[in-house]
């Protein structure tokens, strides 16, 4: 196992905690960070969006289906399941509770340095995940 998978191993098992200080031990201050389009600036706002995420979902997990490595680049494939039980920050603003559970697939892909994520980059569908939140309506409703 590489050492970008094994830092994304640790990134997922942190996030879990909602541990900001902890992301910040193991992620570049200058990291490339991409999720659903919205690109951060370094390891503060990184820290940040963990915490963010723990606190809209309490109970999210990181269902991992796979992994391809190459090189410093590791790709992982899965599903963020939770309940969204508390506020979440998003560009346009916060979204209040929706008391419903989702199961949104992903794939990241993370690069890594001398001990460090150096990129993590998240692609997922947002019209998705916003149709399991129940902010818009899905396919064919």
């Amino acid at each position: 196992m590489g050492e970008a998978r094994e830092l994304g191993e640790r990134w997922f098992a942190t996030v879990k905690t909602g541990d900001g200080a902890a992301v910040l031990a193991f992620v570049a201050h200058d990291i490339d960070f991409l999720a659903a389009g919205a690109p951060l600036s370094g390891s503060e706002q990184v820290a940040g969006f963990v915490g963010g995420y723990k606190a809209a979902f309490p109970d999210m997990d990181f269902v991992l289906r796979g992994w391809v490595e190459e090189g410093d680049t590791a790709v992982a494939e899965g599903s963020f399941t939770g309940t969204h039980t508390g506020p979440l920050q998003s560009p346009m603003g916060e979204v209040p509770p929706t008391g419903r559970s989702i199961d949104l697939p992903f794939t990241t892909v993370f690069q890594a340095r001398d001990g460090k994520l150096t990129a993590h980059r998240a692609y997922w569908d947002n019209v998705g995940f916003m149709a399991q939140l129940g902010l818009m309506p899905g396919p064919g409703e």
